[in-house]
Protein backbone atom coordinates (compact mmCIF):
# COMPACT_ATOMS: atom_id res chain seq x y z
CA UNK A 1 0.00 0.00 0.00
CA UNK A 2 2.99 2.53 0.90
CA UNK A 3 4.03 1.75 -2.80
CA UNK A 4 1.16 2.77 -4.12
CA UNK A 5 0.48 6.22 -2.43
CA UNK A 6 4.50 6.86 -2.90
CA UNK A 7 3.69 6.07 -6.92
CA UNK A 8 0.61 8.14 -7.18
CA UNK A 9 2.41 11.16 -4.73
CA UNK A 10 5.54 11.06 -7.22
CA UNK A 11 3.20 10.87 -10.21
CA UNK A 12 1.37 14.12 -9.67
CA UNK A 13 4.73 15.89 -8.61
CA UNK A 14 6.24 15.28 -11.83
CA UNK A 15 2.73 15.54 -13.62
CA UNK A 16 2.10 19.95 -11.54
CA UNK A 17 6.21 20.93 -11.70
CA UNK A 18 5.92 21.60 -15.48
CA UNK A 19 3.00 24.16 -14.59
CA UNK A 20 4.55 25.15 -12.15
CA UNK A 21 7.48 26.44 -13.29
CA UNK A 22 5.78 28.36 -15.87
CA UNK A 23 6.91 31.95 -15.77
CA UNK A 24 10.03 31.61 -13.56
CA UNK A 25 11.43 33.54 -15.66
CA UNK A 26 14.94 34.55 -14.44
CA UNK A 27 15.04 38.39 -13.26
CA UNK A 28 17.15 40.78 -15.78
CA UNK A 29 20.42 41.39 -13.00
CA UNK A 30 19.65 45.27 -13.61
CA UNK A 31 16.42 45.10 -11.90
CA UNK A 32 16.47 46.46 -8.32
CA UNK A 33 16.97 50.22 -6.27
CA UNK A 34 20.93 51.77 -7.15
CA UNK A 35 23.12 54.56 -5.75
CA UNK A 36 25.43 56.93 -6.66
CA UNK A 37 28.67 55.10 -5.10
CA UNK A 38 31.05 57.84 -6.54
CA UNK A 39 32.18 59.46 -9.72
CA UNK A 40 35.41 59.95 -11.62
CA UNK A 41 35.88 62.93 -13.92
CA UNK A 42 38.64 62.27 -16.69
CA UNK A 43 40.48 64.62 -18.90
CA UNK A 44 40.19 62.26 -21.99
CA UNK A 45 43.37 63.50 -23.63
CA UNK A 46 45.88 62.55 -20.84
CA UNK A 47 43.58 60.15 -18.64
CA UNK A 48 44.46 62.78 -15.67
CA UNK A 49 42.01 62.65 -13.32
CA UNK A 50 40.14 65.71 -12.43
CA UNK A 51 37.62 65.13 -10.23
CA UNK A 52 36.63 62.28 -8.05
CA UNK A 53 34.28 61.63 -5.14
CA UNK A 54 32.50 58.79 -2.94
CA UNK A 55 28.83 58.89 -1.70
CA UNK A 56 26.90 56.74 0.90
CA UNK A 57 23.58 55.28 0.11
CA UNK A 58 22.10 57.91 2.38
CA UNK A 59 23.72 61.20 0.58
CA UNK A 60 21.99 60.39 -2.79
CA UNK A 61 18.78 60.00 -4.69
CA UNK A 62 18.47 55.95 -5.96
CA UNK A 63 17.35 54.99 -9.40
CA UNK A 64 15.56 52.33 -9.99
CA UNK A 65 14.78 49.63 -12.93
CA UNK A 66 11.63 47.99 -12.67
CA UNK A 67 10.32 44.67 -13.72
CA UNK A 68 7.76 46.27 -15.98
CA UNK A 69 10.51 48.56 -17.77
CA UNK A 70 9.59 51.81 -15.96
CA UNK A 71 12.74 53.79 -14.78
CA UNK A 72 12.04 56.14 -11.73
CA UNK A 73 14.44 58.47 -9.43
CA UNK A 74 13.64 59.36 -5.68
CA UNK A 75 12.25 62.20 -5.62
CA UNK A 76 11.43 63.06 -9.17
CA UNK A 77 7.99 61.82 -9.28
CA UNK A 78 6.44 63.21 -12.84
CA UNK A 79 9.90 61.43 -14.46
CA UNK A 80 8.60 59.30 -17.98
CA UNK A 81 11.30 56.61 -18.45
CA UNK A 82 11.35 53.23 -19.19
CA UNK A 83 14.62 51.36 -20.09
CA UNK A 84 15.63 48.60 -22.44
CA UNK A 85 18.36 46.05 -22.84
CA UNK A 86 20.32 46.38 -25.79
CA UNK A 87 23.48 43.79 -26.10
CA UNK A 88 25.52 44.63 -22.80
CA UNK A 89 23.63 47.89 -22.40
CA UNK A 90 20.69 49.19 -21.07
CA UNK A 91 19.26 52.21 -22.05
CA UNK A 92 16.69 54.52 -20.56
CA UNK A 93 14.60 56.70 -22.21
CA UNK A 94 12.50 59.75 -21.08
CA UNK A 95 11.67 63.16 -22.24
CA UNK A 96 13.26 66.73 -20.92
CA UNK A 97 11.60 69.80 -22.55
CA UNK A 98 9.51 67.85 -25.42
CA UNK A 99 12.96 66.41 -26.16
CA UNK A 100 13.32 62.64 -26.39
CA UNK A 101 16.57 61.87 -24.13
CA UNK A 102 18.71 58.31 -23.82
CA UNK A 103 20.93 57.18 -20.97
CA UNK A 104 22.90 54.05 -21.25
CA UNK A 105 24.07 52.35 -18.28
CA UNK A 106 26.14 49.15 -18.25
CA UNK A 107 26.74 46.58 -16.09
CA UNK A 108 30.44 45.91 -14.71
CA UNK A 109 31.68 43.37 -12.15
CA UNK A 110 28.14 43.95 -9.92
CA UNK A 111 28.60 47.82 -10.19
CA UNK A 112 25.96 49.90 -12.44
CA UNK A 113 27.97 52.15 -14.84
CA UNK A 114 26.82 55.50 -16.58
CA UNK A 115 30.06 57.25 -18.87
CA UNK A 116 29.62 60.46 -20.47
CA UNK A 117 30.97 63.18 -21.97
CA UNK A 118 31.00 66.79 -22.31
CA UNK A 119 33.23 69.86 -21.86
CA UNK A 120 32.96 70.06 -25.81
CA UNK A 121 34.16 66.16 -25.50
CA UNK A 122 37.17 66.61 -23.67
CA UNK A 123 35.93 65.06 -20.02
CA UNK A 124 34.60 61.96 -19.41
CA UNK A 125 32.40 61.54 -16.31
CA UNK A 126 32.20 58.14 -15.10
CA UNK A 127 29.29 57.33 -12.29
CA UNK A 128 29.29 54.44 -10.49
CA UNK A 129 26.34 52.60 -9.13
CA UNK A 130 25.48 49.83 -6.17
CA UNK A 131 22.59 48.03 -5.13
CA UNK A 132 20.75 49.48 -2.49
CA UNK A 133 21.49 47.41 0.72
Amino acid sequence: MKKIISAILLSMFVLVLPFSLIGCKKSDPIVGTWYCSGYQEIRIATGEIVGEETYTQDEVEKITFHKNKKFTVEGIEDLEATWKKDGNNYIVTFKESGKTEKITYYLKNGKLILEQTYNDGTIKSIDFYERVK
